[in-house]
């Protein structure tokens, strides 16, 4: 079994959350589109940039490198 990083783990939690609140718009009330469009948009909102990959800070931790990729140590 493949084990998931926090970042997988939320991204199938948003996937979840938009397609049942798709499936409360159709069989309770169209009012529940509200919240399908506000997760919409904070998912595009804190997309990576293109071509480049989000990296998880235990990554970063276990290469020993986690202070340079917040730019620490430039002078």
């Amino acid at each position: 079994m493949t084990t998931l990083y926090m970042e997988q783990w939320l991204r199938l939690l948003g996937g979840i959350m938009v397609f049942g609140s798709v499936l409360l718009a159709v069989f309770h009330s169209s009012q529940w589109l509200w919240l399908t469009g506000l997760m919409g948009v904070n998912l595009t909102v804190h997309a990576p940039p293109a071509g480049r990959r989000s990296e998880g800070a235990g990554d970063a931790v276990a290469r020993g490198n986690a202070g340079a990729e917040l730019g620490a140590g430039r002078t």
